[in-house]
Order: structure tokens, then C-alpha cells, then sequence
């Protein structure tokens, strides 16, 4: 059984089609990529996942449940999280802070046990520290843990992202354009830190991202949209030589 299954989804704006027709799945502990030029629909396809949007037609599914209709909320509490193409955290907080904001669906103590400092919320706010601290071991930002996050280059701040993102102990992890605005030392970094993600926790990733390099050398199969439609799947060395995608997104000659 897929992890995630994206069945037949159209999804349309007035007149205009973002989707037409895509089926994707992604397996357990696999690693996806979507591809294709911009306004193709990737991010309108992650956006259906994470619940941002309701597709037109069509289902998706996760680990066998039907979530075309749930809440975001209702899927992160099933194991969906991401990150966005343009950094979305809570930039006047410190690093730790924004990761433990990611901790909060996790939390079980209420409002008066938690008042208590000396009792359930202390145990608990121990144990999603300890939990938050093993993040920022894992993607070795020890040294940034307390910084202010606008002050910090963007390389790290989208690091810090991917923590929050991992702080929700997701087993689909969603990534739109990760290494967007990047340096080549960055764009290496993170690809480790998401290959490590997914060979030494298991998480199953759908990864949108531009950079064909990193495309080809992660991802386990890929797949091509172009104007909303799929005109390509399989994987890497199948893809790369597929006449079609040369010409809607590798800038070959027709």
C-alpha cells in the first residue's frame, strides 16, 4: 500500500486549470520529486496534500485513509508536514522557540494542569525539549539554537524550516523548492540533511525542487507536470532521457 496516493486530481481556478488528471503515489520510505517549469502545478499538487486546497475532482489518501476533505490540522495529526517555497516561520522568535511551537499538537497537558510548573507540564515540557533538542543535534544547528531567526542567512533559516517541519514527527514530509535561493555549499548541506531525513528516519518525502542536480542524484522515481498536466513519471535515468520533458522543461530543441 502507497503512503500517499494521489488519484486522477483536477483542480481549477475560474476557468483556468492549475490540475488536470495527475496521479502520484509515493511508498513508504520513498523519496519523490515533482518536476517541471514554473506554473506547471507543483506547489498547487502539495497544496491539495497538505489541505491548503480542495481538489476539483479526484481523491487522495493516506496510509489508506481518504483526507480529500480533512483540515490541514486533521492531517498534520495523521503524519503530513512541510515546509514552503517561501519561508514561513515566526521570524521574531529564536530557533528553539519555532521548534517547539512545532511540538504543540503533541502536547496533552490543558490549560490548568499545565499552569502548574511543578507537576504534568513540567514533565512534558522536558520530554518535547528533549525531543526538540535531538532535532537540532540531527541537522546540527546547536550553535543558532537561541538566535533571533531574522537575523540568521537564509541557508539557515530554511534549515531551521525543515526542523520545524521534523519536530511534527511526520511520516510524509512535503518539501516545496527546499534549496530555492541557496548557494552551492548550502544547496549540499541540505541535500545531506534531507537524504538523512529519509534513509535514517524513514520518512517518506515529496519533494518539489528546481535544481535537476539534487533532483537526479535524491529522488527514487520523479515525476514531470507541465501546464498542469503529468507528461512524465519513473525514474531518474528514465526521466532524463524522456524526449517529451527535454523539450517542456530541459530546454532541448524541438
Amino acid at each position: 500500500m502507497a503512503r500517499l496516493e494521489i488519484a486522477q486530481v483536477s483542480l481549477r481556478f475560474g476557468g483556468v486549470y492549475a490540475l488536470q488528471d495527475v496521479s502520484v503515489q509515493v511508498g513508504a520510505g520513498e523519496l519523490v520529486a515533482i518536476i517541471g517549469p514554473n506554473g506547471a502545478g507543483k506547489t498547487s499538487l502539495v497544496n491539495c496534500v497538505s489541505g491548503v486546497y480542495r481538489p476539483l475532482v479526484g481523491r487522495i489518501h493516506f496510509e489508506g485513509q481518504d483526507i480529500t476533505r480533512l483540515a490541514p490540522a486533521a492531517r498534520t495529526r495523521l503524519g503530513l508536514a512541510r515546509t514552503f517555497q517561501n519561508i514561513a516561520l515566526f521570524k521574531g522568535m529564536t530557533v528553539l522557540d519555532n521548534l517547539l511551537i512545532g511540538r504543540h499538537f503533541r502536547q496533552k497537558t490543558g490549560v490548568l494542569a499545565g499552569g502548574i510548573y511543578y507537576g504534568p507540564g513540567r514533565r512534558e515540557e522536558i520530554a518535547q525539549r528533549r525531543v526538540v533538542e535531538e532535532i537540532i543535534d540531527f541537522l546540527e544547528i546547536e550553535h543558532i539554537r537561541k538566535k533571533i531567526v531574522h537575523t540568521l542567512p537564509y541557508g539557515l533559516q530554511k534549515r531551521v524550516e525543515l526542523a520545524r517541519a521534523l519536530a511534527l514527527e511526520p511520516k510524509l514530509l512535503l518539501l516545496d523548492e527546499p534549496m530555492a535561493g541557496m548557494n552551492a555549499e548550502e544547496k549540499e548541506d541540505m541535500a545531506r540533511f534531507i537524504l538523512d531525513v529519509n534513509e535514517e528516519k524513514g520518512t517518506s518525502i515529496l519533494m518539489i525542487e528546481h535544481d535537476m542536480g539534487v533532483v537526479m542524484d535524491l529522488s527514487h522515481r520523479i515525476y514531470v507536470l507541465n501546464f498542469g498536466k503529468k507528461i512524465a513519471e519513473g525514474e531518474p535515468a528514465l526521466v532524463r532521457g524522456n524526449r517529451e520533458v527535454q523539450l517542456a522543461y530541459l530546454g532541448a530543441e524541438a
